[in-house]
């Protein structure tokens, strides 16, 4: 009986060392940035209950997934590492907000927060503009997480004043629709406004628009019209 339970003791040892040997491992690997050994060996130890509810677990692995998001998958603004990073570190915090990998696990989703926006901002053109906003939408939300109190004024002044550029170049090329997009300018530039009443480029863009608008009513004008009807045009 008792060699029985030596045997017990002994292979509930091996299974316990082997376990932390998971986690230890993928350490290892993630500091000798092999990210994909380290892959390996930190997915397998999130599904052991030895490990899951360990805050540690999980800043390890977010830091592996950010290490494979730069090394394979930097110019993917769909990046599946980049979104499993993102998940982990906030696992981490979720389960210890004031632990010692609290403060390191915000510091890389802000590191990964940047890398959306630096993507968003590099396909800012007429033709994925769209993407872009989504892309930078995602990028507030995610840096909120970790610092809720990030003012993002300037940058959202920057990307509406770029979708209004935008906006004029469509006006330019589609010259069927221009008007439409001429008046999808006019607002943004309106919405920066309301940011910020003195924004130069807001106020001399809005001013050619209107100036612009000026013009086209007085070359189209019938100079027949009686005063009347020139005052309901005006």
């Amino acid at each position: 009986m008792k060699k029985i339970i030596y045997i017990l003791v002994f292979l509930f040892s091996m299974t316990t060392a082997f376990s932390q040997n998971k986690l230890i491992n993928a350490k290892y690997f993630l500091q000798q940035e092999e990210f994909v050994k380290a892959k390996e060996l930190i997915d397998a130890a999130v599904v052991d209950s030895m490990f899951y509810d360990l805050p540690a677990t999980w800043y390890i692995k977010g830091h592996i997934y950010k290490g494979l998001f730069k090394e394979n998958e930097s110019d993917d603004l769909n990046s599946p590492s980049r979104v499993t990073a993102i998940n982990d570190f906030k696992k981490c915090i979720e389960l210890e907000p004031e632990g010692q990998y609290a403060e390191s696990a915000k510091k890389g989703i802000s590191y990964l927060a940047t890398t959306i926006y630096n993507q968003a901002a590099s396909i800012f053109n007429e033709k994925t503009y769209s993407t872009a906003i989504s892309a930078y939408e995602f990028h507030k939300e995610v840096m909120r997480y970790a610092y809720p109190e990030t003012d993002f004024l300037d940058k959202d002044i920057m990307f509406k004043l770029r979708m209004a550029s935008i906006y004029n170049i469509l006006a330019e090329k589609d010259t069927l629709n221009a008007k439409v997009h001429i008046e999808a300018a006019e607002e943004v530039y309106k919405e920066v406004l309301l940011l910020d009443s003195n924004n130069r480029s807001a106020n001399y863009n809005l001013g050619i628009i209107y100036y612009n608008q000026g013009v086209d009513i007085v070359n189209n004008m019938d100079y027949n019209l009686d005063l009347m009807e020139l005052t309901i045009i005006q």
